[in-house]
């Protein structure tokens, strides 16, 4: 299936907009083109809200104040003013049962103390699978709630400069943190019945020619 996208600057980038309510394609037709589109660039992942999700692929690199939202909500059509951009970090904090008389369930102190930070994970290339099936696995694993969500910055250099912008007290500006050759994309799946399927993605390069031939 095509992936039908909206080309249109926003905040001194160029950005693409594909949005599928009805008829959407597998999640494995996005990872594939995002591999695709980011091949040769490092790779870092923030999943959105269930950071353990990230773990699959490893520890995270870094723990940061901000991460991106593109919002989904039910029986509406997602637009370019459902595009929030850079939002505080949140991240869910799992309980841990003791099966005690009776059960008690206890918040890990870790996870408490950083519930206001998302996890920046490196995507690398694991020794016994492929980077798509590990991204596809962390999209899965993302899929507990109504929508998914996960950011992946494809970055030229070490990623020192993502994670201090990511970190600031001041909310970020997306055109700042990207180098000239550096891909943002935002990732959202549908879950649920009457949520949509968005891929935004942004970059100084226009993407155009390069989206059409990985599509064609």
């Amino acid at each position: 299936m095509s992936l039908i996208f909206e080309a249109f600057e926003l905040d001194g980038l160029n950005a693409y907009l594909h949005l599928a309510y009805d008829d959407r394609p597998d999640d494995q037709a996005y990872i594939d083109m995002i591999w695709e589109l980011t091949e040769g660039l490092n790779r870092y992942a923030i999943p959105r809200y269930h950071r353990n999700a990230g773990t699959r692929f490893g520890e995270p690199y870094a723990l940061v104040d901000w991460e991106y939202e593109v919002e989904s909500e039910p029986d509406s059509r997602p637009t370019r003013n459902s595009i929030r951009g850079f939002v505080p970090a949140r991240s869910a904090v799992p309980g841990l049962i003791h099966f005690d008389d009776p059960p008690t369930v206890e918040e890990p102190p870790y996870a408490v103390s950083n519930a206001g930070k998302a996890g920046l994970f490196p995507v690398l290339r694991p020794v016994l699978a492929p980077e798509t099936e590990i991204l596809f696995e962390v999209v899965k694993g993302l899929q507990a709630d109504a929508s998914a969500e996960v950011n992946l910055f494809a970055i030229a250099n070490r990623p020192a400069r993502l994670v201090e912008a990511l970190s600031q007290s001041e909310r970020p500006r997306l055109a700042d943190v990207l180098s000239p050759e550096d891909v943002f994309v935002d990732l959202v799946i549908g879950v649920d019945i009457g949520y949509s399927n968005v891929l935004l993605i942004q970059s100084h390069s226009d993407l155009s020619a390069k989206l059409a031939r990985i599509d064609g």
